[in-house]
C-alpha cells in the first residue's frame, strides 16, 4: 500500500532515491516527445500516451529506488510505443533513429531502445494503456449527432 501511496505522489520532489529526475529534465523530455509527435504528425492521443508511459515508468523506478535511464532514449521509445498503440501505421525504429540524428544530432542504438522498451513493459506489468477522456467524448458526439 505504501508503494501505491508514493506512486500517487510527486516523484520529482523525492530526492532521497536513485531516480534523480529534475523538473527541468522532465520538461525537456516532454518537449522532445512533443517535437517527435509534431514531426511525425502523430495523433494527440499518441502524445498523451507517451507522456503517461514515461511518468508511470519513472514512478515505478522511484518506488523501487532505481536510477533513471537516459531521458532522450526514454522519450524516443515512449513515442514509438505510443505510436504502436495509437497510430494506424506501424512506426519504424530506423526512421525514428534517423529523424533524431538529423534533428538533434543524437545517435541512438536500436538494440538499446528495444531493451528499454522491454524494461518499460515489464515495469508497467504490460499495463500500457490508460483511459483518457477522448473516446468518451467522441462517443457522446456520435450519440448526439455532433460528429458531422
Amino acid at each position: 500500500m505504501r508503494n501505491k501511496e508514493f506512486a500517487i505522489g510527486d516523484y520529482l520532489d523525492w530526492q532521497q532515491g536513485a531516480l534523480r529526475v529534475s523538473c527541468q529534465a522532465r520538461r525537456h523530455m516532454i518537449t522532445l516527445i512533443e517535437d517527435l509527435n509534431r514531426l511525425k504528425n502523430y495523433k494527440e492521443e499518441t502524445l498523451y500516451l507517451a507522456a503517461s508511459l514515461v511518468d508511470r515508468y519513472l514512478v515505478n523506478l522511484a518506488v523501487k529506488n532505481l536510477a533513471a535511464p537516459c531521458l532522450i532514449k526514454l522519450a524516443v521509445i515512449a513515442t514509438l510505443m505510443a505510436a504502436k498503440l495509437e497510430e494506424p501505421i506501424q512506426p519504424s525504429y530506423n526512421r525514428m533513429l534517423r529523424l533524431v540524428a538529423t534533428e538533434w544530432n543524437v545517435s541512438l542504438v536500436k538494440k538499446e531502445l528495444i531493451e528499454l522498451e522491454d524494461d518499460i513493459i515489464c515495469q508497467l506489468d504490460f499495463d500500457l494503456h490508460f483511459t483518457g477522456p477522448v473516446p468518451f467524448l467522441e462517443r457522446f458526439q456520435r450519440i448526439y449527432n455532433l460528429d458531422q
